[in-house]
């Protein structure tokens, strides 16, 4: 079961952003949470295409989306788009999007294959894996500080483990 069918507060939320999704009008004028989100993927989405392999460089999204975003609206005032990996494709390419792919995979890997002291580093990189697609948690310290030092607390106490489950040598 999803955390929506047991949380009132959590299936509101749901409800109230999917309403915002069927009202959503492409236009740097909408007001809403998840609609300027939506508008923010379209605009850094472009912005990336332009420059796919090597990005615009870093710090260069704002000035970029001040650019493209009409003044005087919620949205122009914005420091990022609200997606760790737009953020980076934006800032850094498409290879810079794979790297970090590559190493939350590796974390991943490495805590599946420590069985069953690895269950709370997989816990930890899939929430930071699915939390950067709405937010950008590399830059924002409320996510990015307190995600990654319990990530390094749960990798410190996993044990590799062998076929069957058997603690490895020397572990």
């Amino acid at each position: 079961t999803g955390v929506w069918q047991v949380s009132d507060n959590v299936r509101a939320r749901l409800e109230e952003g999917l309403r915002e999704l069927r009202q959503y009008q492409s236009t740097d004028a909408v007001a809403n949470s998840w609609g300027q989100r939506v508008r923010m993927l379209q605009v850094t989405g472009q912005m990336v295409a332009e420059t796919p392999l090597i990005g615009h460089g870093l710090a260069s999204w704002r000035l970029l989306w001040q650019q493209r975003v009409q003044a005087g609206t919620q949205l122009h005032d914005e420091t990022t788009p609200h997606n760790e990996y737009l953020l980076l494709a934006h800032q850094a390419g498409l290879p810079a999007v794979l790297m970090l792919l590559w190493l939350v995979g590796a974390a991943f890997r490495r805590a599946w294959q420590a069985g069953h002291s690895g269950m709370p580093s997989l816990m930890v990189w899939t929430s930071f894996a699915a939390a950067a697609m709405g937010n950008v948690v590399l830059r924002d310290a409320k996510f990015s500080l307190p995600l990654l030092m319990v990530a390094t607390c749960c990798a410190a106490v996993q044990r590799p483990t062998g076929p069957g489950g058997r603690r490895l040598a020397g572990s």
